[in-house]
């Protein structure tokens, strides 16, 4: 009797114990389920396109047919459309899930430009140790490239050589091709456009006839009113960062008397605003590069950088502008100079893909055809 009534006591006094254990144990197995739920959802949407994970072998087959896509994966910002999820303090602790593939991506960046960082220094030391064998007055290579005269500075540390590769890739790489993209495929319903465009190739061909077959200098280039005019048209309609955002550093007051507070988020569209009436007139949608020419001149004209949001405005203007539209102009008049550019599906407007960068569904198929007599 009192081994029975010792047994019921035990149980009594450790019932509040094993009830805690068991709500404890259902909570964790509800969590667990949520976790694997979200980790292996069939809705796919959240990878990149052609990225989407095969049952045990994962993403090894997109992998390995699609090696040049990388960066594109690695930078769409479709991965990061999840990252302020439900569950991401959780999938953050555990690694899993959306942070896993976050931390992945991540890594793949910085390996890729510590590739390119370790190579160009590589590079030099080679340049170096020729130079200083020969009899050349210099044994120290000339810096030819942006990231060669960083490398020359010793005292850059390579995380701060590898930010700067990095931001290389996201602000040249996919802005500047979105650009290109969308004004070929412009230029290619405007004939009489790129028929002024030819004209000032010519012109300035003549001008230096010297220089034969000869890419463009940097002179030369800064002559092209007329192409920088098309290309920026071309940015208009369709810029290269569609919607961009900012946070509020203090209390302020926007020109139509909106108040905003400190630490907002605020938010605007290029794209819209470039199809404004209000701002560009009646003929806003049309393609028209003349609106950048002083009438009498011909030269190229710029907007303020308010109504023309496109490389942003004030202190937080984009400081590779520049070099953006040399680049931009370097390479259209190096293709149109010796190609014809068809495009291969001209029925309606192609499908826009918007990320980080506004870009151009399945790209842009072309036909190039070498022209008969160079401009």
């Amino acid at each position: 009797m009192l081994t029975c009534t010792a047994v019921i006591m035990d149980i009594l006094l450790s019932l509040p114990s094993l009830l805690l254990l068991f709500v404890i144990s259902i909570s964790s197995l509800l969590l667990f389920f949520v976790l694997l739920s979200q980790i292996w959802s069939k809705d796919l949407s959240s990878y990149p396109p052609g990225l989407e994970p095969y049952p045990f072998i994962g993403h090894l087959p997109q992998f390995l047919k699609n090696r040049h896509r990388m960066v594109d994966w690695q930078t769409d910002s479709g991965r990061f459309r999840y990252a302020v999820h439900r569950f991401w303090v959780i999938k953050k602790l555990f690694g899993v899930g959306s942070e896993r593939r976050l931390r992945e991506a991540i890594a793949t960046v910085h390996n890729t430009a510590m590739q390119i960082i370790r190579s160009k220094k590589k590079e030099r030391r080679a340049s170096s140790s020729s130079s200083s064998s020969s009899s050349s007055s210099s044994s120290v290579p000339q810096a030819e490239d942006l990231l060669s005269r960083f490398v020359v500075n010793e005292d850059h540390s390579e995380e701060f050589l590898r930010d700067i590769v990095i931001n290389f890739m996201l602000a040249g790489k996919d802005t500047t091709s979105s650009a290109l993209t969308w004004f070929f495929w412009l230029l290619s319903s405007r004939p009489e456009v790129e028929a002024n465009i030819l004209d000032e190739l010519r012109s300035i061909r003549a001008r230096n006839p010297t220089t034969g077959a000869a890419a463009f200098d940097f002179e030369e280039l800064r002559e092209m009113h007329y192409l920088q005019a098309a290309i920026t048209e071309s940015m208009r309609l369709y810029p290269p960062v569609p919607v961009s955002s900012l946070t509020c550093l203090s209390d302020d007051v926007l020109p139509d008397g909106t108040a905003v507070k400190r630490g907002w988020f605020m938010s605007y569209t290029s794209y819209a605003m470039g199809r404004m009436e209000a701002v560009w007139g009646a003929d806003c949608e049309e393609y028209k590069p003349e609106r950048w020419l002083e009438a009498e001149t011909g030269a190229f004209r710029p907007e303020s950088p308010f109504k023309y949001p496109v490389f942003h405005g004030g202190p937080r203007m984009c400081l590779g502008k520049e070099m953006a539209y040399i680049q931009m102009k370097s390479i259209a008049a190096c293709v149109l100079e010796n190609f014809a550019v068809d495009v291969a599906e001209k029925a309606g407007a192609p499908e826009k893909m918007i990320s980080l960068t506004l870009r151009m569904k399945g790209g842009l198929p072309v036909l190039f055809r070498p022209r008969e007599s160079r401009v």
